[in-house]
């Protein structure tokens, strides 16, 4: 993982994955001081100033959604839709651990992106929005379910972004906004026809 000096554009240092880990940096996140990223199985938090390793975490399977702040690293496995049963991830937990020590903190069943809120402190998947202290259900998303029950699973609804109090659920060719106090839905959905590979920013 290369650092770059901002104006210059230059190399200005290098953090190096621990020598036991093969596969290469992804995912990658800061938050403060850390340098959190994945690595195959593992998520790798590394201090961004020195480039020693903070800590690793190895999950159970490689396919990852992360998200940082308040302390936390959050980290959801993803299902694959390609292969039913517990090997495509009907098993996929969803999970916290602190940022400073790589201690777990909750662990809940899940298997979506995961997004954060820091003004709220809410994590949002899927499945609903929850409390990031202890990963409690702070409230339920029935209609992005209801929806996803209603296509394939590769285009069912997933949280997209958040911005101040709204989250955007969906697809690369819909959305809708919720509210994340309520987890209600706030208008229509907006639907647009995609062409080639563009995703919603």
């Amino acid at each position: 993982c290369l650092v770059l000096d901002p104006a210059t554009g230059r190399k200005a240092a290098q953090i190096d994955l621990p020598a036991d880990l093969a596969a290469a940096w992804s995912n990658l996140r800061v938050w403060r001081d850390f340098l959190v990223g994945q690595s195959g199985k593992h998520l790798v938090c590394m201090n961004r100033h020195s480039g020693r390793l903070a800590w690793k975490y190895e999950c159970g399977r490689a396919n990852l959604s992360l998200a940082v702040g308040g302390g936390k690293v959050f980290c959801a496995e993803l299902i694959d839709i390609k292969r039913p049963g517990p090997a495509g991830g009907e098993d996929a937990q969803a999970r916290a651990l602190d940022i400073q020590t790589g201690k777990l903190l909750w662990q809940i069943p899940g298997g979506s992106d995961v997004r954060y809120s820091r003004s709220l402190d809410l994590v949002v998947m899927s499945s609903g929005i929850y409390r990031a202290k202890d990963g409690s259900l702070a409230a339920a998303l029935p209609e992005a379910s209801k929806a996803g029950a209603k296509t394939r699973p590769e285009n069912a609804p997933r949280p997209l972004f958040i911005i101040g109090q709204k989250v955007l659920v969906g697809t690369e060719e819909s959305f809708v906004v919720y509210d994340l106090l309520s987890g209600k839905p706030t208008g229509e959905a907006m639907t647009w026809t995609r062409r080639g590979c563009t995703i919603p920013r």
